[in-house]
């Protein structure tokens, strides 16, 4: 086959033209870095085009003068072999000697079979749409087994692989020679075609469905519904047009695609929580806690125990609200007319340890019943595992927990009160949060906005009982939890309740990595106490709203009860979720409403009297009470940060990704699904998996893409519109990366 002539060569014959050197001389391993250098620069002059050509590209497409369903599907094979054969070369740099020429020599091939695919394509096009995709779907799943064998990766089910897919197609063309283009053994030759670059993640973890309907990604000229990004704006990728699974050997996530884990998800609503094996895509177990007696759970937060072999046993701590709370979905139900949510089985705030035996989940300890403290919402376990912490932005109480041994656990006819008569939970230590404005008589909104004083209150054991008084509904201030973006309601005088003046929505703690510190967030100022876990004592109070300041002193002002008071000049706007980096470097929590933001601190100083506001993460299009960033976390390597970005009901919610180094938005990807919640990202560095659970009536899933190169993946069943997500980790290590340090 005729090579082509406009192309550069990636390869060096035996003259490399880039210095005239003769590359018979060199060492393989002097070759290897000619053709990375060649192969890097002619990447960069090829972004380079691409940025100047795309808005050109994208007015052609609108103008209808797209290209042709063959002309996507050649880019699309270019783009990954290129991909694949710069993973290799990537792998093959890092060796010496053979091995280093043999993977080099297997990233040629892969380029190699790509160009002979591609000029027997541009000899022979298919006919339809439909048979063209089938086709570059098989040479695609060729392209990657090719990457896989020189990598080393454990290769999918071959009966599931594109090629069973793509066969029958063309089985039914009229024209043997065509048909015969698959057993066609591929032209070598040592020339690149410079068409597309194309991500690597691509590359090797499989084949993107195209939507090839009318108005899909063929017809617009776009792939994968992606919008490149041009002019420093943030790449965008419309997740709607995916349908399912998208990796090849896979009828759907989590069939070994995804990681060995265990994938851990409360259904809110449903009552209970289920346990999902990423390995082999079945329900591991699941509990339900009507089961036990509570008559509405709402299974709402969650966080899990290291355990070096999940599938032999784990332990996780699961908060539930209850009462008035079922009623915020506007569900049409006669549930509280039944009496069901009184009295206190039906109040919710119930705390419940749950360990998993290696065959069932068993309800070990109601943690709200051992202690007296009842808490709803967020729970995180300490960074060194020995223990967690719990908070309710209703109560405007947090707590911090003790973990107990596990108990020897009994029969399945044995009651709940007969099991773990051993040792059980302890409050190390309790506060709750009070907010009093100047202008404590004035309206509701001037309380907060007015500025005021954040006053924080060591609570203590009732002497008689020996724990606390704070069990189902006993001590809300308000009737029913500040859904996001809800704050709203209460300085507007829509959220009742018994004492919502002092509202702070103190409903989360999470733990800097170091261990020593937890900030405690504060919702209605937009703020985060950070308290020292060795004194028990407040030392700072991190302000989040731009343009005031960052970091307000703390005074103790009473020993009897402890307290003590924070002045806030005025509250510009309400906040909500927050987060420590894995390193431990960065704090950052949304601010919301007024402002939509993501204050961002510097937090390496070892006092945090010293951490300071340093910048926001902001987009243009968070205006307004929505788009609003709500959940986050962080890759294993920090270097990126997740944001879910929640529209209103029924809207669907999207997914913004953070460049730690600038603290800019560098890719969105769009249309998720309704009411994106928490995120959890694989051990291994390779994925993130964000759920959403559409409001608990709506659609739900979870949406995965690829943890390096923001590649989609595709989507994974939610079954009982789940809120929140939790990887089961093996080590105590990746705590970091967990339900520990961001919410």
């Amino acid at each position: 086959m005729e090579p082509d002539r406009n192309s550069d060569e990636l390869v060096p014959d035996s003259t490399d033209r880039s210095n005239g050197q003769s590359t018979d001389a060199l060492t393989p391993e002097e070759r290897a870095q000619a053709i990375l250098a060649k192969a890097r620069a002619q990447a960069t002059e090829i972004l380079r085009e691409a940025r100047g050509n795309s808005a050109t590209s994208r007015a052609k497409a609108r103008a209808g003068a797209g290209r042709t369903s063959t002309e996507m599907a050649m880019e699309q094979i270019a783009a990954k072999a290129r991909a694949a054969a710069a993973e290799v070369r990537k792998k093959a740099s890092l060796e010496q000697g053979e091995k280093q020429g043999g993977l080099n020599a297997e990233a040629d091939e892969i380029l190699a079979y790509a160009e002979s695919s591609i000029a027997q394509l541009r000899e022979h096009p298919f006919e339809s749409s439909a048979e063209t995709l089938a086709w570059s779907t098989k040479v695609e799943g060729e392209i990657l087994d090719k990457a896989r064998t020189a990598l080393g990766v454990e290769m999918p089910d071959p009966n599931r692989t594109a090629k069973s897919i793509a066969a029958p197609v063309l089985a039914r063309r009229r024209s043997s020679r065509l048909s015969n283009l698959y057993a066609r053994a591929p032209v070598r030759s040592r020339r690149d075609i410079l068409l597309m670059s194309g991500g690597i993640a691509a590359a090797l973890v499989g084949k993107k469905l195209l939507d090839m309907s009318a108005g899909g990604a063929f017809a617009s000229g776009s792939m994968l519904g992606a919008k490149a990004g041009n002019g420093g704006r943030a790449s965008e990728v419309d997740a709607s047009s995916f349908r399912g699974s998208t990796v090849p050997g896979a009828s759907q996530l989590g069939f070994g695609v995804l990681g060995d884990y265990i994938y851990l998800t409360p259904t809110k609503l449903g009552g209970g929580t289920h346990a999902q094996d990423l390995s082999t895509g079945k329900t591991l177990a699941w509990i339900e806690y009507w089961n036990w007696g509570d008559s509405c759970p709402i299974s709402h937060h969650l966080s899990a125990y290291p355990s070096p072999d999940p599938r032999k046993g784990f332990e996780f701590v699961n908060s539930t609200q209850g009462g008035d709370n079922v009623l915020i979905y506007g569900l049409p139900t006669d549930i509280k007319a039944h009496g069901l949510l009184d009295p206190i089985w039906g109040q919710g705030n119930r705390i419940y340890r749950v360990h998993y035996d290696g065959q069932q989940m068993n309800l070990v300890e109601d943690v709200s019943e051992t202690t007296g403290i009842g808490l709803g919402v967020h729970v995180v376990i300490y960074p060194d595992g020995n223990g967690f912490a719990c908070a309710d932005g209703q109560k405007d109480v947090c707590a911090f927990f003790d973990r107990a041994p596990i108990p020897q656990l009994a029969q399945d006819d044995v009651p709940v009160a007969g099991l773990n008569r051993g040792a059980k939970t302890k409050v190390l230590m309790a506060f709750r949060a009070d907010w009093i404005g100047k202008d404590s008589n004035g309206s509701l909104e001037a309380n907060w906005l007015g500025g005021g004083k954040l006053r924080i209150v060591r609570l203590a054991k009732a002497k008689e009982t020996g724990i606390y008084d704070l069990r189902g509904t006993k001590g809300n201030k308000i009737e029913w939890e500040m859904v996001p973006m809800a704050e709203y309601l209460v300085y507007t005088g829509q959220l009742p309740g018994d004492s919502p003046r002092t509202l702070s929505g103190l409903d989360a703690v999470v733990h800097h990595p170091g261990n020593r510190y937890s900030a405690m967030i504060v919702r209605m100022c937009s703020a985060a106490v950070i308290l020292d876990r060795h004194t028990w004592e407040p030392v700072a109070c991190l302000h989040n709203p731009e343009g005031a300041p960052g970091n307000l002193p703390v005074k103790k002002v009473t020993s009897d009860p402890d307290t003590w008071e924070i002045e806030f000049p005025d509250v510009k706007c309400v906040g909500h979720e927050a987060g420590f980096s894995p390193d431990g470097k960065n704090f950052t929590m949304m601010n919301n409403i007024k402002q939509n933001n993501m204050a961002v601190f510097d937090t390496s100083d070892a006092d945090p009297r010293n951490w300071k506001k340093i910048t926001f993460v902001k987009d243009p299009k968070w205006v307004g009470d929505f788009p609003s960033p709500f959940h986050l976390c962080f890759s294993m390597d920090r270097s990126k940060m997740f944001v879910s970005v929640l529209f209103p009901k029924p809207a669907k919610s999207s997914c913004a990704v953070v460049d730690t180094a600038t603290w800019k938005i560098i890719k969105k990807f769009e249309n998720i699904g309704p009411d994106a919640q928490t995120m959890s990202v694989t051990y291994d560095g390779k994925y993130v998996l964000q759920i959403f659970s559409g409001f608990q009536r709506l659609d739900s899933g979870v949406f995965v893409f690829t943890q390096d190169t923001l590649e989609p993946v595709g989507f994974m069943p939610n079954f009982g519109g789940h809120h929140d997500c939790v990887i089961v980790p093996t080590k105590v290590e990746q705590l970091v990366n967990s339900r520990c340090t961001t919410l």
